[in-house]
Formats: structure tokens, C-alpha cells, sequence
């Protein structure tokens, strides 16, 4: 590991044992200035955490002039380092566990099925687990099977022969073909018609499929990895799903987690798609302030990873400053999602057990706030105030995402 410090005093030492101890990916690079940091920084500055694996850059600056406010613990305080594997962010310890299984499923050819709501990057994980297999050096090849009709649907996975159908003027090759020797990815697999759903199952028992209009059996090598949003459990029980086909596709699930089940991933998130933006649109935005980042922290995100990128997005072209502000993050928040306001507490149809834990990790957020801001960020009297431990009341800050230098005077 690598790191540059230029600090004075002893957190130098405490940050390069932090990232010893708790960086396990690829090399990790800490830029730190000295000259311009101050003893309790208002300012965190952290280029993109996803921008190169082996070459990650953060800087820490403390002019106030622009940047981001640590929304967490900072490295400096608590030892926590954001973690990169293959491009998926796992500070959180549920994308720890799915990183762990990915890591275990590299040696194998094992058939996954990713299960997760809408935008929780299922194709992200399912690119994990191609490029850490034996197979990354050959295609990776994705259909999405609720974007056709069933017959442009079978055409486009097993290919035709010249003269199948009407305007097949040569042989065409299918999406098997395309990815023989390496992985076929299946998004949508839910909304797989049910005709076709019988011959791809037979891919996977025979390992061999025909073209449309062909009668020649073609054998092919690849890993399925398949990808959904419905619950196929349900699905089979409605009829809708094959149980068979179900049970070949689901030899290694994989659930994705929504946002709000790892919050500790908003920030890196967050600035990974700052820093994708603002080289995209040509904008000169360093950073973000604390409070937008407790704003964005505070949000239930139903549109998961996808809704915080058009959420930075839109609010990089609105921003006028050099650091994106809390009311710039609000206003392109929709009005419902808002924190404080009386609004919806949680989704139709949300376990019981899973609504009351999102609506205590919204008061805890709440009420931590509110006493670190009443005690300017000293954590010892916040948490004395709240009569609950030190350690108690650290721990919460660290898993709500918390940081005591959005509270604390300059």
C-alpha cells in the first residue's frame, strides 16, 4: 500500500493504521496537505472512489472554501476506508456479503440469479462475477428479455438460418453463440414468455440449442447469470414461472440490497457520480457540503443507486457554486421524499419487522443530529445529554452515517 502524508502531529499515524487494518481491495493512495488543513477540518475533499482501482486519491483540505464535509466517520476519527471491488462499493456490510459470495463463486461455473428491486445494480454484480471468473478473458453477453416479442426474443438468444423467416437474408448468430466460452447475462428473466422459458431450459440440461429455421444441434459453454426484480418464488406459485426452470437458475441467488439497507454506501456513491458528472458536463464542482449529504442520507432512495445518480446529476446542473449545497440537493429531491415532512413512512406492502426498522433509523438519525448539533459535535456531551454511553452513542453514529464534523465550530 501506498500512502503520501505530509500532516503534523499524530493523525497521520492513526490514519495509515486505519486503512492498514481495514482496506482488504486493490492499493489505495492518500494525498494530504497539511498546509491547508486545520485541527478540526469543516472541509472533506475526496476525488472519485471508483475513478481507478489501484490509484485512489483523497485529499483533506479545511479552508472552507469548497469540498466535502465527511457525512461519516471520518478516516481520521474511526479507521473506516471505503472498499472497491470491482467497481462495487462495499463499505456497507450487506455489499460485503455480497462481495464475499462473489469472491467464492470465482472458481466455479455455478448458474446465479440476482434478485433486487429496480436500480440496486444487478448488472454491476453480475459483471463482478464474470471479470473474477476463469472465464473474464471471454465475452460477456447481455439480453434483457422483457424488451421483445417472444419471437424476436428466441431469434435474438438462438440465432436463425438464412431463410427462417421473412427478412432473414443470411445466418444470423444468437446471443448463446456470441457468448460461448464466457457468460450470458439475463436481465428480466421474470418477464421470460413461457414458451421460451421450456428452451432455455433445455439449454441449461443439454448444454446445446438449435437455430430458428435450423435442425442442427449446436453445442455451447457459458455461464448463466440471470437478473430480476420479481419475486420467482411468487412467480412459480402464480404459475407464472417454471418450477423446474426456477430451480436450475437459482443454484447461487444473490440478493441485491436496496439503498436504504446501506446507507454507508451513499457517500462514496455520491462522489463517484459527482466526479463522473462534472468530467461529463464540464463543470468545476469539488465537492458537497455536509448538510446535502445528510440530506441525501436521509432519503428512502425507492429508485435505489439509479434515483441518487439523476439526483446528482440534475443538481450538478443546477448548482452555481463550486460544492453542491443542501438546497440544491433539495430542491431536485422529489417533495415526498423529504425527512421532515408527515409524508408516507413507508412502501405498500413492506414487512411489518422492515417498516419499523426504517422509520426508528430515521428517528435515531433525527435525534442524533439534533444533539450533536445542540452540543457543536462533542460526542461526549451529546451522548451524555441523550443519557446513553459513549460507545452506545458512537456506534449509532457510525451506522446511521453520521460524522461530528458537520456539527462542530471552527
Amino acid at each position: 500500500m501506498r500512502a503520501t502524508q505530509e500532516l503534523a502531529g499524530c493523525g497521520s499515524r492513526r490514519l495509515k493504521n486505519a486503512v492498514e487494518q481495514n482496506y482488504i481491495s486493490p492499493p489505495i493512495e492518500l494525498v494530504l496537505d497539511s498546509s491547508t488543513m486545520t485541527a478540526k477540518p469543516d472541509v472533506f475533499v475526496v476525488h472519485d472512489p471508483l475513478a481507478v482501482q489501484h490509484d485512489m486519491h483523497v485529499s483533506r483540505r479545511g479552508n472552507g472554501k469548497s469540498g466535502l464535509v465527511p457525512s461519516c466517520p471520518s478516516p481520521l476519527d474511526t479507521g473506516i476506508t471505503d472498499t472497491i471491488f470491482f467497481d462495487i462499493v462495499q463499505r456497507s456490510a450487506a455489499m460485503k456479503k455480497v462481495c464475499s459470495l462473489i469472491a467464492d463463486l470465482a472458481a466455479t461455473d455455478s448458474t446465479v440469479l440476482i434478485q433486487g428491486e429496480t436500480g440496486t445494480g444487478k448488472e454491476m454484480i453480475a459483471r463482478a462475477i464474470h471479470h473474477s471468473s476463469r472465464r473474464k478473458d471471454r465475452p460477456m453477453i447481455g439480453f434483457n428479455c422483457a424488451a421483445l416479442s417472444t419471437s424476436l426474443i428466441e431469434s435474438e438468444l438462438f440465432g436463425h438460418e438464412r431463410g427462417a423467416f421473412t427478412g432473414a437474408l443470411r445466418t444470423r448468430a444468437g446471443r448463446f453463440e456470441q457468448a460461448d466460452g464466457g457468460t450470458l447475462f439475463l436481465d428480466e428473466i421474470g418477464d421470460m414468455p413461457p414458451e421460451l422459458q421450456v428452451k432455455l431450459l433445455r439449454v441449461l440440461q443439454e448444454k446445446e440449442f438449435e437455430r430458428v429455421g435450423g435442425n442442427e444441434a449446436m453445442a455451447v459453454d457459458v455461464r448463466i447469470i440471470t437478473a430480476t426484480n420479481k419475486d420467482l418464488r411468487r412467480a412459480v406459485r402464480d404459475g407464472q414461472f417454471r418450477e423446474d426452470l426456477f430451480y436450475r437458475l437459482n443454484v447461487v441467488l444473490i440478493q441485491a440490497p436496496p439503498l436504504r439497507e446501506r446507507l454507508e454506501d451513499v457517500p462514496p456513491l455520491t462522489l463517484h457520480f459527482l466526479h463522473e458528472h462534472a468530467q461529463r458536463c464540464r463543470r468545476d464542482i469539488q465537492g458537497i457540503e455536509n448538510d446535502a449529504m445528510q440530506l441525501l442520507l436521509a432519503q428512502p432512495w425507492p429508485g435505489n443507486i439509479r434515483e441518487l445518480q439523476n439526483v446528482i446529476e440534475r443538481s450538478m446542473v443546477l448548482e452555481k457554486s463550486r460544492v453542491l449545497t443542501r438546497s440544491t440537493i433539495a430542491s431536485c429531491l422529489h417533495a415526498d421524499t423529504q425527512p421532515n415532512e408527515a409524508v408516507e413512512f413507508f412502501r405498500e406492502g413492506m414487512p411489518y419487522h422492515q417498516a419499523k426498522g426504517e422509520l426508528l433509523d430515521r428517528f435515531e438519525r433525527d435525534y442524533i443530529t439534533c444533539m450533536l448539533k445542540k452540543h457543536d459535535g462533542n460526542i461526549t456531551k451529546a451522548a451524555g445529554a441523550a443519557r446513553l454511553g459513549y460507545r452506545n452513542f458512537y456506534e449509532k453514529m457510525k451506522r446511521l452515517g453520521i460524522c461530528k464534523w458537520g456539527f462542530t465550530k471552527n
